[in-house]
């Protein structure tokens, strides 16, 4: 990677970079996970294989070449991804798609993913930290 490209980087495509490099789980893309217009709400309820508990991850990578990183929360599963096709591997647009209730509302906006969120969601440069964990942490901090 040249110098301009470091600088033309930016911090939630290097935490994005990481945690898919990282991800030892390769689940089959599945086209039912698409609605048609960039998005993966199909994936929220799916059942895939190896991503079934609270804060399994894996990785899959839609026929476009979009990468997804999927995680397993109690609600159901969270996925962040490069929003458009093509984009640079570490400079693009992320999005995500996710359970809708109040729980996954406190880590997940719905809109582009900034450096924070993308912390929240995949635990940033420590994947025990995701948001399924964290889910799990929160709800066993609520119990009476």
């Amino acid at each position: 990677m040249t110098n301009n490209n470091l600088q033309r980087t930016t911090q939630p495509g290097r935490i994005f970079e990481s945690a898919f490099k990282r991800i030892q789980t390769h689940v089959p893309y599945d086209p039912a996970w698409s609605n048609g217009a960039g998005y993966f709400p199909g994936i929220v309820d799916a059942a895939i294989p190896k991503v079934e508990l609270p804060g399994d991850m894996g990785k899959s990578i839609d026929p476009t070449g979009r990468r997804i990183i999927v995680i397993a929360t109690r609600f159901g599963n969270v996925a962040v991804y490069d929003r458009y096709a093509g984009a640079n591997p570490i400079g693009g647009v992320y999005s995500t798609s996710g359970p809708k209730n109040v729980v996954t509302s406190v880590f997940i906006s719905g809109n582009a993913v900034g450096e924070s969120e993308m912390i929240r969601i995949t635990g940033g440069w420590d994947y025990s930290k995701n948001i399924g964990w964290k889910i799990e942490l929160m709800a066993e901090a609520l119990r009476p």
